[in-house]
């Protein structure tokens, strides 16, 4: 299942419109539908993923990444310790890698087949939507907290 399959049977189990989804989320109903129907922005899958209670993860042969930062930088990680420059993998411009990695704006199809393309026959690499820690929802009400300071002032 791709991400965007996930999140949106995720939605259908919580029975949750389009519309709840996007305002939690704090974008149009109109991008959530283009998610759910394979289009979109990692960054609004994560949007839609954190307003589900949820996170993207990198995750091998089911088991989670373990290593710090964004997806992209998890990836990047990934890349370097299998010895691949950005050219050697075929399948993405060399400069759409570096988007990723870099924690650009890019189409979240792009980021799961990256990860695709970084398996090897012992590791699949593949996203997946995972519920949130404790410590996620820690950090989450925090940003939210922040936020709603800063439209105050």
């Amino acid at each position: 299942m791709t991400v965007a399959e996930q999140l949106a049977a995720i939605r259908a189990e919580k029975s949750l419109t389009l519309r709840a989804v996007a305002k939690r989320a704090g974008i149009s109903h109109e991008g959530v539908r283009h998610l759910e129907n394979g289009g979109g922005l990692l960054a609004t899958a994560e949007a839609v993923a954190n307003a589900l209670k949820r996170k993207i993860t990198l995750t091998m042969a089911g088991r989670l990444v373990h290593f710090p930062g964004t997806i992209g930088a998890k990836l990047h990680k990934v890349r370097t310790m299998l010895g691949k420059r950005r050219e050697d993998v075929l399948g993405l411009s060399a400069t759409t890698i570096r988007d990723i990695e870099d924690g650009k704006p890019v189409r979240l199809i792009s980021v799961e087949l990256y990860a695709a393309l970084l398996s090897t026959d012992g590791a699949v690499f593949r996203l997946e939507v995972r519920p949130l820690t404790k410590l996620d929802r820690i950090i989450s009400e925090s940003k939210e907290n922040k936020h709603v300071q800063r439209s105050h002032c």
